[in-house]
């Protein structure tokens, strides 16, 4: 696949993650809402930074592509890299590529049960082996 038909197969996918995780926030009331604030930060700013061209590698997209909701993947991963790292001043986009990176570098550890992978690929078949080690033990 083409890095431009990668990148518009991504933005698909963000978008309807985008579009699926809004409405759930404004379902569960404006309690629930407003607790969420900063997880609803974060997604705005996860989507907003990826709508550049430039911003990932052709691997790490190929990667986020493997997710069924790659949102949800970065999302994840931006609050844990946003708490345990940066301080209230940053740029989005330098620390965004950070933090994906430390994911690409790493996710073998991140995958496992959590996220619902996508197609045939490499991480999902560790995912499985891991799945059938563990129902031997």
């Amino acid at each position: 696949m083409e890095r431009k038909e990668l990148l518009a197969a991504l933005r698909e996918k963000l978008d309807a993650g985008y579009e699926s995780y809004m409405k759930d926030m404004v379902s569960r009331g404006a309690e629930i809402t407003f607790e969420n604030a900063d997880e609803i930060h974060y997604n705005q700013e996860i989507y907003d930074a990826m709508q550049s061209d430039d911003l990932l590698s052709d691997e790490q997209l190929t990667l986020l592509m493997q997710f069924k909701d790659p949102l949800q993947v970065l999302r994840d991963q931006w609050s844990f890299w946003n708490e345990a790292v940066l301080k209230d001043d940053h740029d989005t986009e330098t620390e965004m590529v950070d933090a994906v990176q430390g994911f690409y570098n790493n996710m073998d550890s991140h995958i496992g049960d959590k996220y619902e992978m996508e197609g045939p690929n490499e991480p999902a078949e560790r995912n499985q082996d891991r799945q059938q080690e563990q129902q031997l033990m």
